[in-house]
Formats: structure tokens, sequence, C-alpha cells
């Protein structure tokens, strides 16, 4: 398999593992359910480097870690980019609007 394809395949696994953690996770949920979320999200965790999403390399003679993270950074921003999509076009919101909004939320999730 060339490199491209591989990085499509594990591109596209981890965008899976991703779903299956949005799948598991309820915020309504909480905290009743904490334990069990947590345990299903360590497992998608795992799964994300046994697909290749993420990659490291060490290099001894110039003691360098080299981190790949490409595969699972297209995972994550292409369903985003399909979820914005549809939102633009069931709505009267447009693209830099939904935008603005998942920054909003961003800044108050991880405030």
């Amino acid at each position: 398999m060339g490199d491209h394809a591989q990085y499509d395949l594990a591109a596209r696994q981890a965008a899976h593992v991703l779903v299956d953690m949005l799948s598991v996770f309820d915020e309504d949920d909480l905290p009743e359910r904490a334990a069990e979320m947590g345990a299903a999200m360590s497992l998608a965790f795992r799964r994300i480097t046994e697909v290749g999403a993420v990659t490291a390399g060490y290099d001894p003679a110039n003691r360098t870690l080299d981190l790949d993270l490409n595969p699972l950074l297209a995972a994550a921003v292409s369903p985003m980019n399909f979820l914005v999509t549809v939102l633009e076009r069931s709505t009267d919101l447009t693209r830099d609007e939904i935008i603005v909004l998942m920054r909003e939320f961003v800044d108050h999730r991880f405030a």
C-alpha cells in the first residue's frame, strides 16, 4: 500500500474512532456514567495509535522526536467540515457565522 493510501486509511479509521467517541459521550449523562464514558474514551484513544493516525519516530543521533499527527487532524477536520456544511444548508447561518459559534463554544467549553 502506498504512502497516500496508508494515510487515507489511517485518517478514515481515526475518523471512525472519533465518531465512536462522540457516540459514547453525552454530557447529559454526567456524572452518573462518567466512569463508563471514561473507559470508552480511553479505549478510543488507544485505537487512534493502533490505526496509525498518530505515529512517532526517534532519531537517537540528533535526539529528536518526530510526531506525525496529520491523519488524526484530517480525521477531525473532515467531519467538522461536513457538519458545518450541513448546518449551513439547513439553517439561515452562513459558514462564517457557524465557525464563530464553534469558536465561542470552544472558548466556553475549555475555559
